[in-house]
């Protein structure tokens, strides 16, 4: 019997724009898609953005609320290497249903963030 592995979804992507216009277009995105991302957490000198992600807070509340981790890789001034890391409400992904939430949560943010830039 072959035991199933799960872990938390992991993209790293590279821009061609400063830290400082990532986290413009994050709150762009907060402005423009409230029922879908909320800022969790903000560290300036850690470069390190945590959002809320869910389909739609007003109908699925926390229980169904994926945590993305957006955390600068890189020292360089003027682009950026974005890891994102994506975990349940109450901790790491265990089943195959949350990893998947979880990674088409990463490509939604992705794919919204180069919208408003």
């Amino acid at each position: 019997m072959q035991a199933e592995s799960i872990s938390n979804p992991f993209s790293v992507i590279h821009y061609n724009y400063s830290w400082s216009a990532v986290k413009e277009q994050v709150y762009e995105l907060l402005n423009r898609f409230p029922n879908r991302y909320k800022m969790a957490y903000h560290e300036e000198d850690e470069q390190k953005i945590i959002l809320f992600t869910s389909l739609d807070f007003s109908v699925f509340g926390k229980q169904r609320m994926t945590v993305v981790y957006i955390s600068k890789i890189d020292d360089a001034n003027d682009n950026c290497i974005l890891a994102y890391e994506a975990k349940n409400y109450t901790g790491d992904i265990t089943s195959k249903e949350d990893f998947d939430r979880g990674q088409y949560f990463i490509d939604a943010l992705t794919e919204d963030m180069m919208l408003v830039y």
